[in-house]
């Protein structure tokens, strides 16, 4: 334990916080915050069959960047001129003022998603309607038992997942873990809310020994709207989360 909680995990967690910033930044004639259309287009091109290592890159470089360029993202660097090697360079100083607390290892992981950004805009098709419903399903707000909730601006299950997926890439080196799968756990580990509201943990615990199958219930609903390989890896991924507290 005393290894896995060493110093450089404060700094990632700083920096996830930073990340997490991403829920809040928006643009005109974009729909949704940046973390929204992060996931919308994640869950886009794996149901393209494009590779899940591939897609963790360039989305958690995007995430990374995004700190400090906020939604001057890829896309828009090509649509005002720039040359992919002058994109490069800005996407690549972004990350570089936030990158301390990386290591050499997970640098060079980003360096190669930036690379992937600039030199890939894969076309992908419409999303399953378990995303859709994502986006517009709010967290709960935090609750203390017995009184009323906080109220906070609402962040939805897809800005949530879109987090934790480039969180859980940007942690899964120190915990010896791939990135390309707690990325995919990251984006999936709450398919059950596409259809079943957050009723926060108190809520939750009201519906006692049937909270485990009515999760189930969902997660399989949504899970009947992939195609067969990729709805066996991600439930494969799932059982990773067995063992979450």
């Amino acid at each position: 334990m005393n290894a896995i909680a060493a110093p450089p995990l404060v700094g990632l967690a700083g920096l996830l916080d930073q990340i997490g910033g991403g829920k809040r930044v928006y643009a005109a004639g974009r729909a949704g915050s940046f973390a929204e259309q992060g996931f919308r287009s994640a869950w886009a091109q794996l149901c393209s069959g494009i590779d899940v290592e591939r897609i963790a890159r360039r989305k958690t470089a995007a995430a990374v960047a995004a700190v400090r360029l906020a939604a001057v993202d890829v896309a828009t660097l090509h649509r005002v001129g720039l040359r992919s090697t002058e994109a490069l360079a800005i996407l690549r100083r972004a990350v570089d003022e936030v990158a301390e607390p990386l290591t050499g290892t997970q640098r060079e992981w980003l360096d190669d998603g930036l690379g992937l950004l600039v030199a890939e805009q894969p076309a992908v098709g419409e999303v399953p309607p378990f995303v859709r419903a994502l986006c517009v399903q709010p967290r709960a707000m935090p609750e203390l038992r017995g009184q009323g909730r906080f109220v906070s601006a609402p962040v939805s299950h897809a800005e949530h997942s879109w987090a934790v997926a480039v969180g859980g890439a940007l942690f899964a080196e120190p915990f010896r873990a791939d990135p390309a799968d707690a990325f995919l756990v990251g984006l999936a580990h709450h398919l059950h809310n596409a259809l079943l509201p957050d009723a926060g943990l108190g809520g939750e615990a009201l519906l006692g020994d049937a909270l485990p199958m009515v999760r189930a219930r969902c997660a399989d609903e949504a899970l009947a709207q992939l195609d067969p390989p990729l709805r066996d890896d991600i439930q494969h991924a799932l059982l990773a989360t067995r063992d979450a507290e």
